[in-house]
């Protein structure tokens, strides 16, 4: 999954847009292919956004530059969500096979509190009008 944390996708503090993101896509791409691409979505907490790319509802701004650039619509489609649910699909049967020879075990990680009351003020003050 390619961030769109905007420092993951430019060198110069302040100055990603969607042109950067679709460079950083192609770069990807031309690696590893589009098969094994994402976009990973952190609106979840960056405190500073990609110009043009605000929130979610800027998503159609992405795929035009990608149109825009001549990237296949097959490409574009596997990269915005064919990918994540073509893994997901695997981990699923994968989950279903293992259940089923008895040899599975449920691994569980502790994970910590991603909002902490620290995080929370920071939010309220940052957002002050927002619904919490």
């Amino acid at each position: 999954m390619l961030s769109l944390i905007p420092e993951l996708n430019s060198a110069i503090p302040g100055s990603a847009t969607i042109s950067t993101v679709i460079d950083h896509v192609e770069h990807a791409a031309s690696i590893v292919g589009y098969d094994h691409l994402g976009i990973g979505f952190d609106f979840d907490g960056m405190p500073t956004t990609i110009q043009g790319l605000e929130d979610v509802s800027k998503f159609p701004n992405l795929v035009a530059e990608m149109l825009k650039r001549d990237i296949r619509s097959h490409n574009i489609e596997m990269i915005t969500g064919m990918n994540f649910i073509r893994v997901f699909k695997k981990v699923e049967e994968e989950s279903h096979r293992l259940n089923k020879t008895k040899k599975a075990r449920i691994l569980q990680d502790t994970v910590k509190p991603l909002w902490s009351p620290g995080l929370m003020d920071w939010c309220r003050k940052t957002w002050p009008n927002a619904e919490h």
